[in-house]
């Protein structure tokens, strides 16, 4: 039933008006059989079809029960009211879509900005749903992020990266962030400059070993629902 709720309020109310004047106004007491047209999307698409109406009384009686046709000041009221509730749907779902885990607009960083980055540490974008971190860093504790996945890109230095197994006696340091001293079964990555790696999110992953002084790198972080 999800699926068809779905792709109704969209298409299928706007075909539905242009179906209905397309077919004319019923007089004052006459009733009103729908188009082949119209039958056959009721049949495949939409959600208030009832086989038991459409025997007892018709496919005219079912649908133009709910609508009374007095004219064509009230088609177009009708019409008009469709059009802004698909308007508001499109708007909505315009407005959802934007800045989930994606750049929200075009953002340009040069050099020696980045550079900077670099030696304070930072955000260089903080978009909804993305960020994109350059900094340096040393070693640090075993973590976990319900919805957080990453990207790591090394830039400087080389490190001993774990990932995945269990963690070891861990604590919610967040609502949705475990933090622990050590992990079991989890992967070892040897990671120097150039390399590149991915950590999903509800995957512990821990920087153990820094042998140079600090690694420089890029942390993009992709929240997910």
């Amino acid at each position: 039933m999800s699926a068809v709720i779905h792709r109704v309020p969209i298409v299928w109310p706007l075909f539905f008006v242009v179906s209905c004047l397309a077919s004319g106004n019923p007089r004052r007491g006459e009733s009103k059989t729908c188009t082949p047209a119209l039958k056959h999307i009721i049949l495949r698409r939409s959600v208030v079809y009832c086989p038991l109406f459409d025997r007892t009384y018709g496919w005219g009686s079912h649908l133009l029960s709910k609508i009374e046709f007095k004219g064509e000041n009230q088609m177009k009221v009708l019409l008009t009211r469709v059009t802004l509730f698909t308007v508001a749907i499109l708007l909505a779902a315009a407005t959802t879509s934007r800045g989930d885990g994606v750049p929200a607009t075009v953002q340009y960083f040069p050099h020696d900005k980045v550079a900077e980055m670099f030696v304070k540490g930072g955000n260089l974008v903080k978009d909804p749903g993305l960020i994109v971190a350059a900094g340096r860093r040393g070693t640090g504790q075993v973590e976990y992020h319900d919805k957080t996945s990453h990207i790591f890109i090394i830039v400087e230095g080389e490190c001993t990266l774990l990932a995945g197994g269990t963690m070891v006696d861990p604590k919610r340091t967040a609502p949705d962030q475990m933090r622990s001293a050590d992990v079991q079964g989890a992967t070892t990555y040897h990671l120097t400059k150039g390399d590149v790696l991915t950590v999903p999110a509800k995957t512990p992953h821990w920087f153990k070993e820094i042998p140079t002084t600090t690694l420089a790198y890029y942390a993009i972080n992709i929240d997910t629902q």
